[in-house]
């Protein structure tokens, strides 16, 4: 391939298929020095995916201790209770929300009021 630039022709080299064999071949580098670094790279990947996996598995057991340890006390002011005796009967709660007979027996008093 060639290609002509202010008037002079010269030669384009060559691309090579394989990257990495020409890699190698240009810098004269024996293949067992080659399959050397790639080792220790491999080994220093390994060692790197090692030790981000540590740092997850202690950073999830330190959460999961935390929100283990630490749970929420409610005071007793202010929780509802799940029944009350009223003068139009029990009136039922479950997490502070009415039952179905409650509400109905709710109205009813509202509208006599």
């Amino acid at each position: 391939m060639s290609q002509r630039v202010a008037g002079i022709q010269r030669t384009l080299p060559q691309v090579p298929t394989s990257s990495r064999s020409s890699r190698r071949h240009e810098k004269n580098i024996p293949r067992h020095i080659t399959s050397e670094i790639k080792s220790r790279n491999h080994n220093k990947t390994q060692q790197m995916k090692m030790a981000h996996r540590q740092k997850l598995v202690v950073a999830l057991a330190c959460a999961v201790a935390f929100t283990t340890t630490t749970q929420a006390q409610i005071p007793a002011s202010i929780t509802t209770p799940d029944k009350v005796e009223t003068s139009i009967g029990t009136l039922e709660y479950k997490d502070g929300a009415p039952s179905k007979e409650t509400v109905p027996k709710a109205y009813d008093y509202l509208d006599l009021v």
